[in-house]
């Protein structure tokens, strides 16, 4: 209901993508509100407000700065998508563990 609601009075003013984006958040906002007595998950609220600040900040530069139609528009967001991951290490995203695990991974030559 609580989805159905936000995206009733947020379709006309705001458009169908954000409507559902913030029906999805105030939906996962209630049900962690509801079950988090029943168990106990060790969220990493820091790391999940990094990427989440990440990610909306590549969609207001994609929906603002590029072009929406055309080939050159559809390169253009996913050269952008592609630079989010890069983004994610340079400001500290990933752990030390996670950075070494990665670089074994990766070929001798690209190390």
């Amino acid at each position: 209901m609580i989805n159905v609601g936000i995206r009733e009075q947020l379709l006309v003013s705001a458009g169908a993508g954000l409507a559902l984006c913030v029906a999805y958040v105030v939906t996962l906002a209630s049900l962690h509100l509801l079950t988090r007595s029943l168990f106990v998950v060790p969220f990493e609220w820091r790391r999940l407000g990094h990427a989440t600040a990440v990610l909306v900040l590549a969609a207001l530069a994609g929906e603002l700065l590029l072009p929406d139609e055309g080939w050159g528009g559809l390169l253009a967001r996913v050269a952008l998508l592609l630079v989010v991951p890069p983004v994610l290490v340079g400001t500290g995203f990933l752990r030390d563990g996670e950075r070494a695990a990665i670089r074994g991974a990766l070929p001798s030559s690209l190390r």
